[in-house]
């Protein structure tokens, strides 16, 4: 059983009906039939709920899937991971890689203190982090 980081973007294409390609369908199966412990920082809770509210209020999706989703996110077996030095090395992240915004960089600062892999769907991130980071995952790229 792996440890795997997750970003809003994969859990935000497995949430929304438009985004919910049958590779993701697969790539979810996968995670959730083998078991491995699945972690995000508090600000992917935050970052998910935000982006499900403002899909609604700009009519992106209806309040009814809205619900759903939100609903379904909260059931997902995703454990809430906060390290002592969780924003420090976010910091030194978002230096390295000369990151305006240091939210992405949290992603990458949990994955690297669990020494676990990152699942991101954010083919922005993933080019960022330029190959220095071997262990960042594109996956169901959006």
């Amino acid at each position: 059983m792996a440890r795997i980081c997750l970003d809003a973007s994969l859990v935000l294409a497995w949430l929304l009906p438009a985004e919910r390609t049958a590779e993701i369908i697969d790539i979810w199966d996968r995670l959730l039939r083998r078991g491995d412990e699945l972690l995000g920082p508090p600000l992917l809770f935050i970052e998910v709920t935000s982006v499900l509210r403002e899909r609604m209020v700009q009519q992106q999706i209806t309040s009814q899937q809205a619900e759903i989703a939100f609903s379904a996110f909260q059931l997902l077996p995703v454990g809430r991971a906060w390290p002592r030095e969780l924003h420090a090395k976010a910091w030194e992240i978002a230096k390295a890689l000369s990151q305006r915004k240091a939210y992405d960089a949290h992603y990458l600062a949990l994955a690297e203190i669990e020494g676990c892999e990152l699942w991101t769907a954010d083919r922005r991130l993933y080019n960022a982090v330029g190959g220095r980071m071997p262990w960042v995952k594109l996956v169901g790229d959006r």
